[in-house]
């Protein structure tokens, strides 16, 4: 056999792969909330941004050398601060010292009056308002006051569109967003993985191979029951019996 005609078929196939994987990313509807988009096959083929809500409009007076406020809108609108001055920060009763960098902040509900925020190691919000809501806060670096403002949407879709969690295997598996047993593995997630870097990881890496097979297992039931009952149940099951020991 030639190697032209090895390699030729090869090549062919290549090719294929990469334009369905291209197709696959093409976006029919375009949102602001990554999980509103829709694609061409359903999920996204990559990426593990599914967050339905938003922040707009953010505004920061007075500007600071060193205090760096910005927008993570990957999984439903987080605030990311870092702080590169000499002196604490503090916003919505959450403090940042000095050289803490890309400290996420999600709002916690309002008190007196006043928005409070809480400290998140994932980029993941819980704070989703029925309506567009106006954040105010008003924080401190040190003696020198600072404004915060911003805009957090609502849902911008419903729960039928989008990728959504519907592109996360476990989602895919279980056939639906709420499961109780989505709820233990997300409480994991959050207060366990997410809490350090090695941790972090492997919720990205999660999050960016389990577009494609979540796609090809919820629509197969024989699939889903497996992965259900031969992967997925008994992780639950370990971490419901232990969640004493890892939840704080």
């Amino acid at each position: 056999m030639k190697l032209a005609e090895v390699k030729n078929p090869l090549a062919t196939i290549s090719v294929l792969l990469l334009l369905l994987s291209v197709a696959a990313g093409c976006v029919v509807k375009d949102s602001p909330a990554p999980g509103c988009d829709k694609y061409l096959f359903g999920c996204a083929p990559m990426g593990g941004c599914f967050g339905k809500s938003v922040i707009t409009d953010l505004k920061v007076e007075p500007t600071t050398v060193g205090l760096t406020i910005e927008v993570n809108n990957c999984n439903g609108g987080i605030l990311e601060v870092s702080n590169a001055c000499d002196e604490s920060f503090v916003l919505g009763g959450v403090e940042i010292e000095p050289t803490e960098r890309n400290v996420g902040l999600d709002v916690l509900g309002k008190q007196d009056g006043r928005y409070l925020l809480t400290y998140t190691g994932s980029n993941f919000s819980d704070y989703i308002p029925e309506e567009d809501e106006l954040i105010e806060l008003v924080g401190t670096l040190g003696s020198q006051e600072v404004r915060v403002s911003y805009i957090k949407t609502k849902k911008l879709c419903d729960g039928e569109e989008g990728g959504d969690e519907g592109c996360f295997i476990a989602t895919a598996a279980y056939g639906t967003e709420t499961a109780e047993e989505l709820d233990t593995l997300r409480h994991f997630r959050d207060e366990v993985l997410m809490t350090n870097p090695v941790g972090r990881e492997l919720v990205e890496l999660y999050y960016q191979v389990s577009p494609l097979p979540a796609g090809f297992i919820a629509e197969r039931e024989f699939l889903r029951t497996l992965v259900r009952e031969i992967a997925l149940d008994p992780i639950v099951a370990i971490l419901a019996a232990s969640e004493g020991l890892w939840n704080d």
